[in-house]
């Protein structure tokens, strides 16, 4: 357990730290030049969250769109376009990185074996937190348009933790079950 830690510990810092010195080799100082605010936050969020989720309710027939860091959509309950500031956590920007950090380290302290099939999961991993982030999003904006902002206050702080471990539990039950066969075949 301690190993598991330290490297979880470890590859948790690196990734924060590599995506921000990778954007800045990418992109340039962007933001303010006092060093704090190297990746522009409003455009990580715009790409990861604000623009799909848009396009997805948008997609289902929702008038939604979304401009920075916000999304606008309709309340049905005041009749109003309400603008909804999605903060960076919101983004599922975080819950990539952790979920990355932790899979690995699992890797490389239990499992001892990078294949293909390894490989398969931590891309189904990522695919599936992107998803779930964009799923739990999406119902807390249609929330907010059938039944107002209070409900969705409240959706919002209880709702992400329940898709998360809802998520998390299904993959780790398939990925258990891969590595279980991995290790019968090798007996």
């Amino acid at each position: 357990e301690k190993e598991l830690l330290l490297v979880f510990t470890f590859l948790l810092s690196f990734l924060f730290i590599f995506t921000e010195i990778l954007y800045k080799l990418l992109f340039g100082f962007v933001g303010d030049d006092s060093g704090e605010n190297w990746i522009d936050r409003d455009i990580s969020v715009y790409y990861m969250l604000g623009k799909p989720l848009a396009s997805f309710l948008s997609l289902l027939g929702y008038n939604v769109y979304s401009s920075g860091s916000s999304i606008f959509f309709e309340n049905l309950e005041t009749h109003t376009l309400v603008e909804l500031g999605i903060a960076e956590g919101c983004s599922g920007i975080a819950s990539i990185m952790v979920f990355t950090s932790l899979f690995l380290s699992y890797i490389v302290v239990d499992v001892k074996k990078f294949n293909f099939g390894v490989f398969f999961f931590l891309i189904l991993g990522f695919f599936m937190a992107y998803i779930s982030n964009l799923l739990r999003m999406s119902i807390i904006v249609l929330v907010g348009h059938y039944k107002g902002m209070e409900s969705l206050e409240f959706v919002h702080q209880y709702l992400g933790w329940l898709i998360f471990t809802g998520w998390m539990l299904i993959f780790w039950y398939l990925f258990n079950g891969y590595i279980h066969n991995i290790k019968e075949r090798i007996k």
